[in-house]
């Protein structure tokens, strides 16, 4: 998958045309280099919007990859919505609630 070229904030980001940059010219650089085409944009920092979507299926993605502490339904989100459940070098109890989705339900209180 992609990642962009510079890591922007893509859900921040007003003009269209530096979203299309970033996604379009990561992906060609990593299909030049590989040979393949990457399916997936994996937003940097978990930063997207509608717009980032877009433009997102626009330039060829399949998917988009997002940063929140679920479990990916595909019955009810869409592939460009996918969550990632970071996890880190951490004791095996906060996994266990990163991993359930608890650590994630009390950050948004």
């Amino acid at each position: 998958g992609s990642h962009t070229c510079t890591h922007p904030m893509l859900g921040q980001i007003k003009d269209e045309e530096k979203i299309r940059a970033e996604l379009l010219n990561s992906k060609k650089i990593i299909e030049k280099e590989i040979g393949i085409a990457p399916k997936a944009i994996s937003y940097p920092i978990g930063s997207y919007n509608v717009l980032t979507k877009k433009i997102a299926k626009e330039v060829g993605y399949e998917m988009g990859l997002a940063v929140d502490g679920f479990v990916y339904n595909p019955k009810v989100q869409d592939k460009f919505s996918i969550p990632r459940i970071e996890i880190y070098e951490e004791n095996i109890m906060k996994r266990i609630l990163r991993l359930s989705g608890i650590i994630s339900c009390f950050k948004s209180l």
